[in-house]
């Protein structure tokens, strides 16, 4: 009955690509660290806004925190400062350089940015897909470019847009953004992710000819005639309207407009009841097309509306969709190999928890040589990014 001093949920982990991969990484994990190549002395990493974790930096090595979860309320909050406060006290540590995401609202960027304006020691913002496969490397102590794939749902771009379907190439210092997924606008911001019908509307009213669809989705989504009308007068007036590069937007568009869901109750709920229904028997698959430096699904979100006017099961498209998507990576990966004569892959970004999606990118790369990197003992979601941040802001500094 002694009292909890550092209190932290249960660790989750999952199989992917045959080996256990950690997705929530707290009870029996934390507060072992991980080894770096580099000096990361005094360099304090603030983590995302979801999921969140800290980290801290002492001699070579890294200590994250314990899974504090998404800072979105003021619990949350106190929770994640005091973590601080503590792990402070616990390895003697007293910061002299600040690293944070590039958004500038995550609560975890305001409390970097106090921090650092409090203490007046340099603070390095670090964009979210970036500090992805940096994590990744530093996991597995890469330092040279290497061409990175990250897939998730949100992470503010340089270019101030939301991007989410990411392919990189990158090495500790900075990157490239070589592709991306193309750019779809949804209304409704924090609101986008619960209400998977607002990516579908969107994606069908940019790709696909007429409004039968989009009424179809509408009416199964519960939404009349006067909302939908006033979700599409939003897009054209651009009001609370964002633009997507989005890995989970495309995946909850697909899941709506096949008719899987089309509001959720939890975070991914949609990509993952749309992974949990596929035909892992259907070899079939879906058009893209690859545009300069964009990936676009737009022939595939058209054959996909003939699949339901035609009554093909979910389980199916679903199938048809995943193959597709590991289709395009697998030849942008091919591409860039050939351009620069870059044989090593990073994966990371939250979308790849999705073991259907993990498992056959990571075969049909392995079965071309490439190698391969996958996170094992740091997840991929967001609960990584702070080591990310912190290896990017220990190399940049390490270069002046």
């Amino acid at each position: 009955n002694r009292e909890i001093y550092n209190r932290a949920d249960d660790s989750v982990a999952r199989v992917l690509a045959g080996r256990p991969v950690v997705l929530r990484r707290s009870r029996s994990y934390v507060p072992s660290s991980i080894r770096m190549q580099i000096r990361t002395e005094g360099i304090f990493a603030a983590g995302a806004e979801l999921v969140n974790t800290f980290a801290l930096g002492k001699g070579s090595e890294v200590i994250m925190s314990q899974h504090i979860g998404d800072l979105k309320n003021k619990q949350t909050l106190e929770f994640y400062k005091e973590s601080y406060s503590r792990f402070k006290k616990l390895f003697r540590f007293s910061p002299r350089i600040i690293a944070s995401d590039l958004h500038p609202d995550y609560l975890s960027s305001e409390f970097a940015s106090g921090l650092a304006d409090e203490l007046s020691i340099p603070h390095i913002r670090v964009q979210h897909h970036h500090a992805h496969i940096a994590s990744c490397m530093a996991e597995h102590q890469l330092q040279n470019r290497l061409i990175g794939l990250s897939l998730d749902g949100v992470g503010l771009g340089s270019d101030g847009n939301i991007w989410g379907g990411e392919i990189l190439l990158a090495d500790m210092l900075g990157f490239e953004r070589v592709y991306h997924f193309d750019y779809v606008p949804i209304v409704g911001a924090d609101r986008v992710a619960a209400e998977p019908w607002r990516s579908g509307i969107s994606y069908l009213l940019k790709y696909c000819q007429g409004m039968d669809a989009v009424n179809e989705l509408a009416k199964r989504a519960g939404i009349n005639t006067a909302r939908l009308n006033l979700y599409i007068s939003g897009l054209d007036k651009r009001i609370n309207t964002h633009y997507y590069s989005s890995a989970g937007r495309l995946f909850d568009a697909v899941a709506a407009i096949c008719g899987v869901i089309t509001h959720a109750g939890f975070h991914a709920e949609a990509p993952m009841r749309l992974e949990s229904i596929m035909d892992e028997n259907e070899r079939g698959y879906y058009d893209y097309a690859l545009e300069k430096d964009v990936i676009s699904f737009g022939p595939a979100i058209e054959q996909i509306v003939q699949d339901v006017f035609d009554g093909t099961k979910p389980s199916v498209i679903s199938a048809r969709f995943h193959n597709s998507v590991v289709n395009a990576l697998l030849e942008v990966v091919s591409e860039l190999s050939m351009i620069y004569g870059l044989k090593d892959v990073v994966i990371s970004g939250g979308t790849f928890q999705n073991a259907c999606l993990c498992n056959l990118l990571y075969r049909d790369l392995r079965k071309y040589n490439y190698n391969v990197y996958l996170h094992s003992s740091v997840p991929q979601n967001d609960g990584g990014i702070a080591l990310g941040q912190l290896a990017v802001a220990a190399s940049v500094t390490a270069q002046k």
